[in-house]
């Protein structure tokens, strides 16, 4: 079994510790991308070569989301092939995509990856939930004490005298 949890630095983070960086494939395009909205804005409404540029920006488009689709499904089919068990983030992302990250969140493709291995668990006999995650990031994964933290506290350290635990926050909530 396996715990997903999916951000912004690292992608994903799995309950092994195994993190994927993210490819933040639209941020490498953005210039290019740029440059041909703004050539396009500056040709005559209606003319052939409006037409040819909106095919070049379009282009730009394809490009950036066709590599992320066949990264997210290189993703999940490894992460569905290595394990037989999956408990992925069930985050609300339409309420997270009107904020500041609101473009990284896109680019990331969280929606995407999540229900590319649902599907794919499903198609290989194997479970995939989505446990309520509220806290999880809070609550430490071995005693189930809370600990609050603020956004920018990258590191969980338990603050049950007991445990001590310290880890990635990210690899503590999956």
């Amino acid at each position: 079994p396996v715990g997903i949890d999916i951000g912004l630095t690292p992608l994903v983070t799995l309950s092994n510790g195994r993190t994927v960086k993210h490819p933040h494939f639209l941020k490498k395009m953005e210039k290019k991308l740029a440059r041909a909205q703004k050539s396009l804005s500056r040709k005559v409404k209606g003319s052939q070569n409006q037409k040819k540029q909106q095919a070049k920006v379009s282009l730009i488009h394809k490009k950036i989301s066709d590599n992320r689709m066949d990264f997210l499904h290189k993703l999940s089919r490894s992460i569905v092939n290595t394990f037989t068990f999956f408990a992925g983030d069930s985050i609300n992302i339409k309420g997270l995509v009107h904020g500041y990250f609101a473009k990284s969140i896109h680019d990331a493709g969280w929606g995407q990856l999540l229900n590319f291995i649902a599907y794919k668990a499903e198609e290989a006999g194997k479970r995939y939930v989505e446990p309520p995650t509220t806290g999880s990031s809070q609550e430490c994964c071995f005693c189930g004490t809370i600990t609050r933290k603020e956004l920018s506290d990258r590191m969980h350290i338990c603050n049950n005298i007991c445990c001590g635990l310290i880890l990635p926050r990210d690899h503590n909530s999956a």
